[in-house]
This record gives C-alpha cells, sequence and structure tokens, in this order.
C-alpha cells in the first residue's frame, strides 16, 4: 500500500472572482488610487451608477470576493493587487493608464465611453456637451443609423423617419420625396433635388400659373 504521505496533495482550487459591474466599478475606482481607499468612498464612487444603489451589506460581500480571488490585497484596507489591477485596465479597454489620471477622469472619460460603446481612446470632451450625450443616447436607444449627427435636432429628424417608416433615412430632405414617390409611384421618382416649382408640376398635372388662371 502506498505511503500516504507520498501522495499529491490535491491541488488548491482558486476562489472564483466576482464578476459583474458591480465588482469592476470597484477596480476601476481604486485603479488610480496611489493608497487604500475607504469602503465610503467606494460606495459612493459606485454608487452614482445605479438607479438605486448597493447596498453596504452587496458592497462588503463583493470587496471580500475580490479580496479572496487576489484581485484585492487582503490586507486592512482596499487597494488593488498585480491581478486587479489587470482586470481593471482589461474593463475599461486600457493597456496602461495614462500619467496623472484619477477617478474624475477614469469616471468622466472612460466609464462614459465604455456605456456609450465609444474606444476609449475617443476624445470624450465633445461628450461634456449635454446636446451631444443626449443625441448619442437616443441614436443607442432606438438603433438610428451610423450617419446620424450628433446633435438632438438631428437624432429626433432621424427618429421621425423611423417612425415614418423609412428607417435607413436620417433627413427629412431625403424622406420627403420618399413619402411622395410612395403615395404618387412617379417614374423617375423624385428626388430632393426635385422638390422646386418644376418638380411640383408632377405633382399638379400642369404648371401652376396656368392652375392658378383656371381658379
Amino acid at each position: 500500500m502506498p505511503d500516504p504521505a507520498l501522495l499529491d496533495l490535491p491541488a488548491t482550487v482558486p476562489p472564483t472572482a466576482p464578476d459583474g459591474p458591480l465588482a469592476d466599478l470597484i477596480l476601476a475606482r481604486l485603479l488610480a488610487a496611489q493608497k487604500s481607499v475607504s469602503f465610503t468612498d467606494i460606495a459612493k464612487a459606485v454608487g452614482e451608477f445605479y438607479e438605486r444603489p448597493p447596498s453596504a451589506a452587496q458592497l462588503a460581500e463583493v470587496v471580500a470576493g475580490l479580496k479572496t480571488s487576489g484581485l484585492m490585497v487582503t490586507a486592512k484596507g482596499q487597494q488593488l493587487t498585480d491581478d486587479g489591477r489587470t482586470r481593471a485596465l482589461a474593463y475599461l479597454g486600457l493597456a496602461e493608464l495614462p500619467a496623472r489620471t484619477g477617478w474624475p477622469a477614469i469616471r468622466a472619460k472612460y466609464l462614459l465611453n465604455k456605456s456609450l460603446g465609444l474606444k476609449p481612446t475617443e476624445d470624450a470632451k465633445s461628450l461634456r456637451n449635454d446636446d451631444t450625450l443626449a443625441a448619442i443616447i437616443i441614436k443607442r436607444k432606438f438603433d438610428l443609423p451610423s450617419g446620424t449627427a450628433d446633435s438632438t435636432k438631428a437624432a429626433f429628424e432621424s427618429l421621425v423617419c423611423k417612425f415614418l417608416g423609412f428607417p435607413d433615412h436620417i433627413s427629412f430632405a431625403t424622406v420627403i420625396p420618399a413619402v411622395i414617390n410612395r403615395e404618387l409611384n412617379f417614374d423617375p421618382p423624385f428626388t430632393p433635388e426635385t422638390l422646386t416649382a418644376s418638380g411640383a408640376v408632377s405633382v399638379l398635372g400642369a404648371p401652376p400659373k396656368r392652375l392658378a388662371s383656371r381658379a
């Protein structure tokens, strides 16, 4: 019978790291920290991203899981390990965190870009404009064509085109002739360039002056 002392011990299975946005937001908050971040500061930071912020118990459970899985140091306080830093960078789509990048920049640029489906390297200055930001959100919510400009006026115009049954159009300039063609079946079809007095002849069947003289 083999000596039990000579048998290989079973490999220890490391605890599974918490997944989901809460865990990743906690890691992102700690990414730029030069020292331990208080539990209160973490709760405040990640709570901004939820309509109903996570409870203290939920946060404590995730933090404990991040520590036991090796993504946060197990000592008192909240700091990242090298593995935790790697995961936080991957979540933000970065290879390295640019110098002098603090939590405000991570929140305003990288997390905002991520939520809007933009590349982390894209300039986020324009997103500080409420009109541009609202337009991007409308475009994503209603799956509007990529050619729609990043302004609320353009987004609403494209949205109306979609509601009228022309989801591939983004402006009234092209939808107006499309509606005329659909209703009157013109051949050759109307185009934005034919929306003139001469084009009106096709609709009216005679020059406007002649029709006016008959009135």
